[in-house]
């Protein structure tokens, strides 16, 4: 399972935008007190977008209040999101899927101010049945600690509560490692306790910006990240989980190897390829493999592009490359059915596309086709 942008559905990227919320769907919920409830085919939806039922609860808290909010249920994969209600909108604060395990989700939250905020009791897809949802006093996360690391280094550390949290509550440790322009560093986190999760990137006035993240890369539930120092300076690497799990762990950064160019392969208006995935090939952000394409349109073009593959999650890209990084425009997971990923897009310009083939887990190879049509 990986998290960010592979995971986001589309229940989960709304927790943390802005969607109206219908008058009078705002219900009480206290401090200690679990409500038993059931999503209906007739209770308000997300949005058009995302066709999932909520029912959407109101806590009024103090400054500096943490809470703990639970939502189980047996009938569907809960999700729940908290934020405030302004001008009518729902605006996300945090959002989580399985933090409870399984598929029951959990959010730790410190209140920034004293006043009233929304959780949404919502699901992953437009599920309804029965659930129940928790609110009770919660941990705060615990000061963010530097600890140092150096090239060739492993060392032995456990993720606890009361520790610092990630935006989803899980726990992290934070180690600085100090790199050079063009080194290439390799970042390995194993477990017996938690699925092994790691985010490197820099830190600027203590805030902490990521680069790169991997949940798998090191084969079962252990991670590992390969990254290219840009520029000199000291690089900040999260020991975290994938869910709000806490144990022992080790860090080891070492040497790495370079990654592999970018090739771009060119495609053309209904064309269909094959290709192959294969552990040699560039990586994504999350340390997933990807081949890359590219593919000159017009303006008003109207494309759907397809990638199927019976060895692995297909995941889909589109976008272009800006300044020499690429930009995304549209992806898709599964919406070619079961595994296989499709988006459409009208271009806005005349120009170079680029469409990545890519998986959705991080240690996935094999065969695929990717196929370019003129949509209907």
């Amino acid at each position: 399972m990986q998290r960010l942008s592979h995971t986001l559905s589309a229940a989960a990227a709304a927790g943390l935008l802005a969607f109206a919320v219908p008058a009078g769907a705002q219900q009480p919920i206290r401090l200690g007190q679990t409500v038993t409830s059931s999503l209906e085919a007739s209770d308000p939806r997300v949005s058009a977008a995302d066709s999932s039922h909520y029912k959407l609860y109101v806590y009024h808290g103090n400054a500096g209040e943490a809470i703990r909010v639970t939502m189980k249920s047996g009938a569907f994969d809960s999700y729940l999101s908290l934020g405030q209600v302004t001008g009518g909108s729902f605006r996300g604060m945090r959002s989580n899927d399985d933090g409870a395990g399984g598929t029951d989700s959990q959010l730790d939250f410190v209140l920034p101010t004293t006043g009233d905020y929304a959780i949404r009791a919502n699901s992953v897809s437009a599920a309804t049945g029965p659930f129940t949802l928790m609110v009770e006093r919660g941990v705060a996360p615990g000061p963010v600690v530097n600890h140092a690391i150096s090239m060739g280094q492993t060392v032995s550390g456990t993720l606890a509560e009361g520790g610092p949290q990630e935006q989803d509550g899980t726990f992290y440790d934070q180690y600085v490692v100090r790199g050079r322009a063009g080194q290439t560093v390799q970042v390995t986190m194993r477990s017996g306790a938690v699925d092994s999760y790691l985010n490197i990137g820099t830190l600027s006035g203590g805030q902490f910006t990521s680069a790169k993240t991997d949940d798998d890369g090191a084969g079962n539930n252990d991670a590992r990240i390969v990254y290219t120092f840009p520029s000199d300076g000291d690089y900040a690497i999260h020991a975290n989980t994938l869910s709000r799990a806490t144990g022992a762990y080790t860090l080891t950064v070492e040497p790495g190897t370079p990654p592999p160019p970018v090739v771009n392969h060119d495609i053309s208006v209904n064309q269909t390829v094959n290709g192959s995935l294969d552990a040699s090939d560039p990586k994504d952000t999350d340390n997933s493999s990807f081949d890359q394409y590219v593919i000159h349109g017009r303006a008003g073009q109207r494309l759907t592009v397809t990638l199927r593959s019976s060895a692995f999650d297909s995941y889909l890209h589109f976008g272009r490359m800006v300044n020499g990084a690429y930009s995304e425009i549209k992806a898709d997971d599964d919406s070619a059915g079961g595994n296989d990923s499709q988006v459409e897009v009208t271009l806005d310009a005349d120009g170079d596309y680029v469409i990545r083939a890519n998986s959705l887990m991080a240690a996935a190879t094999g065969a695929y086709s990717l196929t370019v049509a003129a949509a209907k």
